[in-house]
């Protein structure tokens, strides 16, 4: 995700690889990612959903301070606060 935000004008398509049930995508025309989460291993069963630009920087933001890159003291992390998008402790 970091990847694309420094350079949007790459178009990748990466699924997990011990997870096939979840694909996103990268597009430059959308300006932003495309998440695809497969409820069945049935291509039409899936929610999409499509995150902009500022979206995906929060969502970076939320996945650092969730695996321990980031702490609540950080800056990324406290506009998150102060507009609402997180709360609590």
């Amino acid at each position: 995700m970091e990847k694309f935000l420094q350079n949007p004008s790459q178009k990748n398509t990466y699924e997990l690889m011990d997870d096939p049930t979840v694909e996103f995508s990268f597009d430059d025309e959308y300006d932003g990612m495309i998440l695809r989460l497969y409820r069945s291993f049935k291509l039409q069963d899936h929610l999409t959903l499509y995150l902009d630009v500022d979206q995906l920087k929060h969502l970076v933001a939320y996945l650092k301070l969730y695996i321990g890159k980031l702490n609540k003291k950080a800056k990324e992390i406290q506009t998150m606060y102060e507009n609402g998008f997180l709360q609590g402790d």
